[in-house]
């Protein structure tokens, strides 16, 4: 199971209202999990949550997780990891169920917080992912320069279209400083799909050597 709830409440571009908003969503994610209990839980979020009332969500998360019988582990992975030409922080955290079997760390961010820390360890690994640190999974190394000289390979066009979508009707009139301004208020706190990809393949990866320990 995988999911973005609503980063509104703790985007450093909003009012940061935190759990104030109406946009938070995180018990209802949680409810979802308590109902589905998935193997896996793949959630994400703003940076802004990690430092959001002092830490107070990014922690709450965890907990809840660990709560429901899941091991923890937070990231932050940058865009510029899989090459795309921007930094775009973003808060992951990858949660496996404990009675499938204990989870492996994946070689991830090294001062993020261990999955069985206590709240203390937790406060202390927050400070440290406050300082935004390079050191990534394995999977990113080498990719998280904010300056790279082969990003122009980066796809900007969905595959299934033949070129750009063009504009809609709605949108004649509107200058064109004012039209830049408002898209990148609508998808500046969106994801790129290639890093949540390679989440997934570093999920495939352990389920395969589980299975593949479990053969004997």
């Amino acid at each position: 199971m995988s999911g973005g709830f609503p980063c509104q409440p703790y985007s450093t571009a909003g009012k940061r209202l935190g759990k104030d908003d109406e946009r938070h969503l995180w018990p209802e994610m949680l409810r979802a999990i308590r109902e589905i209990r998935p193997r896996w839980v793949v959630g994400e979020n703003v940076f802004g949550l990690v430092n959001w009332n002092g830490g107070l969500v990014f922690e709450e998360v965890q907990a809840d997780l660990e709560a429901e019988g899941y091991e923890v582990q937070p990231y932050v992975l940058p865009a510029a990891s899989v090459n795309a030409p921007h930094r775009r922080d973003r808060v992951w955290f990858v949660a496996h169920a404990k009675h499938d079997g204990h989870i492996t760390t994946k070689g991830g961010v090294s001062d993020a917080t261990n999955a069985n820390g206590t709240m203390r360890e937790r406060r202390q690994s927050r400070n440290k992912t406050q300082e935004r640190p390079q050191s990534i999974n394995q999977q990113f190394r080498g990719h998280n320069e904010l300056h790279r000289t082969d990003w122009q390979e980066f796809p900007t066009q969905p595959p299934l279209c033949s070129g750009d979508d063009g504009l809609p009707s709605e949108l004649d009139g509107i200058t064109f400083s004012k039209w830049r301004n408002e898209s990148i208020k609508a998808a500046g706190n969106a994801i790129v799909p290639q890093v949540a990809l390679q989440i997934f393949k570093a999920i495939e990866q352990y389920e395969k050597l589980r299975l593949r320990q479990a053969q004997g």
